[in-house]
């Protein structure tokens, strides 16, 4: 797996958005491991912009709820709520 963070949450804002935005985070060529539920950590919000995947839906299951799209798609996840991987 390759992938880059940029800690941008120190920088001055440039706006009044409610939200700061604490990191950019990228990877290609990553397979989460299936099965395992994780969780978004209180007070973040993440979200997940997915362009593509080698297989054709998403199956993942967003707080107990299937996510069965295709790709590409935007997934936000809002603090304390579990995610688990249900592709290989």
């Amino acid at each position: 797996m390759s992938s880059q963070n940029i800690e941008i949450d120190l920088l001055p804002r440039k706006s009044k958005f409610p939200f700061r935005v604490s990191s950019i985070y990228y990877c290609w060529r990553w397979v989460r491991p299936v099965n395992l539920p994780v969780s978004v950590k209180n007070g973040y919000v993440e979200i997940s912009i997915r362009l593509a995947c080698k297989v054709d839906r998403c199956m993942d299951e967003v707080a107990g709820i299937p996510c069965n799209v295709t790709y590409p798609h935007v997934l936000i996840k809002r603090p304390g709520i579990a995610v688990e991987s249900k592709q290989s």
